[in-house]
């Protein structure tokens, strides 16, 4: 019995110091990072500050946060010597960890000002898997407290009528409490949240549990046959049509997008093909707004899927010809429609 005993921790102890110098490779080749993210519990999921972070996907990323939990090059909260900023507020699409920073639409947005003599830093607030509900309470809370003097709040029309959201149990998020649109933290009562955050220096500072991590998070999507069988794995063709509910859109988003109308600051920007009946209401409140079809449509023009990434054969956030289109459309929004002027 007691050699049994012997045999079986001797077994652990080879198991575990195994996964030690495992996990220790898998982060010295960058293959896998441990997770970059924390729970906050005033803004929800954010990034851990200085933490540089690689990710395999759709594509390779490789890149860095800075000192205050975004992605790409920081600013401080006060400009200074005249520095105009221009925020960017949206979910993963917008957030680009599937680009190389100097791909991101935000570099190609500087330049094109830049060239135009009208320079302006774009600063990437954006967070995955956040709705409208929670792009206004960040807003609110904290991209907005920076500086600026133009907020694009990047929307589709799942964002305007939030569905299922992953961890929706995760973040803060707007609601209409009397007259006012205020903020509901509910979110750190949570017994998720509650979990997540005992499990952050583990996840934190070890690669083989956010491995563990990110197939727990496909299988929540529905990705499990894609993950298990890659190419293999049953898709649905591109380019299928999906029917616009007939549901008005719900009254807290309306209210909250009232109150982003108050603000001349905020640009609404359409992700994603839009109901008419939900533009006419973003219309009705006096939202100012920009299409990005049109860049998708360049995109398309030159044979050009702008979310199929030809070296892995993926479908899924936008690819670098994208990244390149949506930059110079916004940026020629910017400039023919003076968006920066009186700001």
């Amino acid at each position: 019995m007691l050699t049994t005993l012997k045999n079986i921790a001797m077994t652990v102890v080879v198991m575990a110091l195994g996964c030690l110098v495992l996990d220790f490779w898998l982060q010295a080749t960058e293959i896998q990072s441990p997770l970059e993210t924390r729970l906050d519990a005033d803004i929800g999921p954010t990034y851990v500050a200085d933490r540089q972070f690689s990710r395999y996907g759709e594509s390779f990323f490789l890149g860095a946060t800075n000192e205050w939990g975004c992605l790409g090059e920081g600013r401080p909260p006060r400009a200074e010597n005249g520095e105009r900023r221009i925020l960017l507020v949206g979910d993963s699409y917008v957030l680009g960890h599937t680009v190389f920073e100097r791909h991101h639409f935000a570099r190609v947005i500087e330049e094109q000002l830049r060239a135009a003599g009208q320079p302006a830093t774009v600063l990437n607030f954006a967070r995955a898997d956040f709705n409208l509900w929670n792009m206004h309470r960040y807003y609110r809370d904290f991209a907005g407290t920076w500086d600026h003097d133009l907020a694009f709040l990047f929307v589709d029309r799942g964002d305007i009528r939030p569905a299922s959201q992953t961890g929706a149990d995760l973040y803060p998020v707007s609601v209409v409490e009397g007259d006012s649109v205020v903020g509901d933290y509910s979110f750190r009562n949570s017994p998720r949240f509650t979990m997540a955050r005992r499990l952050e220096p583990v996840l934190n500072n070890f690669a083989l549990p956010r491995m563990a991590f990110n197939a727990y998070k496909l299988l929540q999507r529905g990705e499990g046959p894609e993950m298990v069988l890659g190419k293999l794995a049953p898709r649905s063709p591109d380019g299928v049509s999906v029917g616009w509910p007939a549901r008005p859109v719900p009254a807290n988003s309306t209210a909250i997008l009232a109150d982003l109308a108050a603000d001349p600051r905020v640009v609404m920007v359409f992700k994603d093909d839009f109901p008419d009946a939900y533009a006419s209401v973003i219309d009705s409140l006096g939202v100012t707004r920009v299409d990005l079809r049109e860049a998708f449509y360049d995109c398309e023009a030159k044979g050009i899927n702008p979310r199929v990434w030809p070296v892995t054969g993926q479908r899924g956030h936008w690819n670098h010809a994208a990244h390149r289109a949506i930059g110079a459309l916004l940026s020629a929004e910017i400039l023919e429609r003076d968006l920066l002027a009186g700001n």
